[in-house]
């Protein structure tokens, strides 16, 4: 009998998520005008570039700090 994972769980959480999003995102989507649908997926839209930028530099930050302490270790 095989297990699943941690990570195969949380994969599948993920899949599941993204696509229960996908489906609110669209109903949403059909009930606006054009311009206003517009508007809302570049809202999304800024805010994922701004979560990825601050999740990038935290990479950074991490690792430097992690190649800080081993010279000084």
């Amino acid at each position: 009998m095989a297990t699943e994972s941690y990570e195969d769980h949380q994969d599948t959480a993920r899949t599941e998520a993204a696509g229960e999003l996908q489906r609110l995102l669209g109903g949403i989507l059909r009930h606006l005008d054009g311009p206003t649908a517009e508007r809302l997926l570049l809202a999304i839209r800024v805010e994922l570039d701004a979560r990825d930028a601050r999740a990038y530099a935290a990479g950074w930050q991490d690792a430097m700090e992690a190649a800080g302490s081993d010279r000084a270790g």
